[in-house]
């Protein structure tokens, strides 16, 4: 019983970081909008040099921080802590389904990636990246 919780509590953090995943990445609009944007911004401009550069570093900031955080890294660092989360996410206890997913979506995250996505542009990578994440959210959610 025990188990089964963990692996549903698992389970869960996996989709919502999916799903940060395609919010922060593929549809960057979509993340913090208006006021509380110009609050992230300001932040970030002023704590500029003692920005996170590993995967607990940004852990350590408040999670309205996060994803405008990755952004001011650069695509290089924010390929690298996403690259880090799903090698974590690869430790647990997955079906062979969702690690050969995880492992095909480590296998698209690249730098490039990030800045075609940040500037909205279209490649082929990027169309596969979100159909993966679809995919994630169902092989996910059962």
């Amino acid at each position: 019983m025990l188990v089964q919780q963990t692996c549903r509590s698992t389970m869960k953090v996996v989709v919502a970081m999916l799903l940060m995943f395609v919010s922060v990445v593929v549809l960057p609009e979509l993340v913090l909008g208006g006021d509380s944007s110009k609050k992230v911004g300001k932040w970030i401009t002023t704590h500029a040099s003692d920005l996170p550069t590993t995967l607990d570093g940004l852990l350590a900031i408040p999670a309205p921080y996060r994803s405008d955080v990755l952004r001011a890294l650069g695509s290089d660092a924010h390929c690298a802590m996403w690259r880090a989360q799903y090698e974590r996410l690869l430790q647990q206890r997955l079906t062979k389904s969702q690690a050969a997913l995880v492992n095909r979506m480590l296998d698209l995250l690249t730098p490039e990636l990030y800045r075609a996505a940040a500037t909205g542009l279209t490649s082929p990578e990027l169309r596969q990246m979100k159909a993966l994440c679809t995919e994630a959210r169902v092989l996910f959610a059962s």
